[in-house]
């Protein structure tokens, strides 16, 4: 792990743990990071809370709607009225889109940051801080996976509606 991965991940870790901002930078700071290297640390903590927090609430209204949709369907059986909450999933997927965006983002910036010697002096020892890093993106992969189900289960519930005649196109 490079020294600027873990500045990232010392700040996320501190963000989740309700410190603010300001102490996050001030204990960066006693670290030995530059305070320049700490404020864009902190800042790309921020941005990645914020997209991460979007594409929870992204994915959550998406999942909604389609179980909404699909259970509606499925009370009124043949020749009955549903409600298809298109809304929620159309507005769920932007904003999960939007979120894996500025993640996507984030992650870029982390990437450039790597190459800069962020410290004012050697390395102390972390004895305090935690070892593991906070979830990337890969261990958000079940979102995807269980939104893709969504989607297949939810288009293969309206083909089968069509066909049988219960639902027009």
């Amino acid at each position: 792990m490079s020294v600027d991965e873990s500045i990232d991940s010392i700040a996320r870790r501190l963000m989740q743990d309700g410190i603010p901002d300001s102490e996050i930078e001030a204990r960066l700071k006693q670290q030995g990071f530059s305070s320049t290297v700490a404020a864009a640390a902190v800042s790309r903590a921020i941005d990645w809370s914020a997209a991460r927090k979007d594409m929870t609430v992204g994915g959550v209204v998406f999942i909604a709607g389609v179980v909404i949709t699909v259970g509606s369907m499925a009370l009124v059986g043949s020749g009955g009225t549903y409600v298809l909450v298109w809304g929620a999933i159309v507005f769920g997927a932007i904003q999960f889109m939007r979120g894996y965006s500025q993640m996507k983002k984030v992650e870029e910036a982390e990437v450039e940051a790597t190459s800069d010697t962020s410290r004012d002096e050697p390395p102390p020892e972390f004895e305090s801080l935690p070892a593991e890093s906070p979830p990337s993106l890969l261990s958000i992969r079940w979102i995807w996976w269980l939104a893709g189900a969504a989607l297949v289960v939810f288009g293969g519930y309206v083909a089968s509606q069509i066909t049988k005649g219960n639902m027009h196109w």
